[in-house]
């Protein structure tokens, strides 16, 4: 058995393991938040269902710039990115890891293997954006052991009418 992670190039038949990750995951992120605060489902559709959507049309558009990361013949994460080639700015994209993975290095793999494909790509700078909440903590603090720096703060307002 092969126990290194290897990061290859997104294929379809990776999709269920790549939806059934942010299921597990992004229950951190705004659209989670947001239902289960406000009972409030877009479409009347759960927030999931709405991410996958953003995720399939985004991957359908540039699937050159979708991975996952793959062990033992299991897709336990993915990672992209996209180019702003005008600009010189590559965005770390969209990325996560089964909760079985977190804690073992694979999330720095994913975040190494990004920053190289921007560099490959002549990006100048590289960015990425994540949550101020504490679910997002381990995302921020990856972020900046790569070297990272905080640039901007943003804070986002609801209110139910």
């Amino acid at each position: 058995m092969n126990s290194k992670p290897v990061i290859r190039p997104y294929r379809l038949a990776d999709r269920p393991a790549i939806e059934e990750i942010v299921k597990l995951i992004w229950t951190i992120g705004i659209d989670y938040i947001r239902e289960k605060k406000y009972g409030y489902q877009i479409e009347g559709k759960p927030w999931h269902e709405h991410k996958l959507i953003a995720m399939r049309s985004d991957i359908q558009a540039r699937p050159d710039c979708w991975f996952v990361t793959e062990l033992e013949d299991r897709v336990v994460g993915f990672c992209s990115f996209i180019v702003q080639q005008a600009k010189g700015i590559g965005v770390v994209g969209l990325n996560g890891l089964h909760p079985d993975m977190h804690g073992k290095g694979y999330g720095t793999l994913q975040l190494q293997f990004i920053l190289n494909e921007l560099r490959k790509h002549g990006m100048k700078i590289a960015e990425v954006t994540t949550g101020l909440n504490e679910g997002h903590a381990p995302a921020r603090k990856l972020y900046e052991r790569a070297g990272f720096e905080p640039l901007f703060d943003n804070q986002l307002y609801w209110m139910k009418l």
